[in-house]
């Protein structure tokens, strides 16, 4: 027969929602600049990470794999700021990226031709 500490035990271990051997979460909060931003855990709780300090598992390894929305497994570690994560799995079968402000049109990788005039020569344009 369980005593009272052991079932809270065994409820808090069922109640932890995982992936494999991660934590599961939702990135809720990215800023792309300092590249930081924040997981939310299935318990609700908003979990900060710097993206120099993570280690990104799977084949999904850079900042601009991530977005927000996106389901992810995670793992955490604590520091002298409190816990943070340090390890981001993005699963094998997520869906391509929705289009957002922060990814690159083709126009933007497009050399400045169009500063000159159709004709090629360099020059006002009147």
């Amino acid at each position: 027969m369980k005593t009272g500490e052991d079932e809270n035990e065994s409820l808090v271990i069922e109640a932890i929602d995982k992936i494999g051997n991660f934590y599961r979460g939702v990135v809720c909060k990215l800023h792309r600049s300092p590249e930081r931003g924040k997981v939310r855990s299935a318990s609700g709780r908003e979990v900060p990470f710097t993206f120099a300090h993570l280690r990104m598992a799977g084949s999904h390894r850079r900042f601009e794999d991530l977005h927000e929305g996106l389901e992810v497994g995670y793992d955490v570690g604590w520091t002298s700021k409190g816990l943070r994560v340090h390890v981001i799995w993005v699963p094998e079968d997520e869906p391509p990226r929705p289009d957002s402000q922060w990814q690159r049109r083709p126009e933007e990788d497009e050399a400045p031709h169009h500063l000159a005039d159709e004709d090629g020569e360099d020059g006002d344009i009147e």
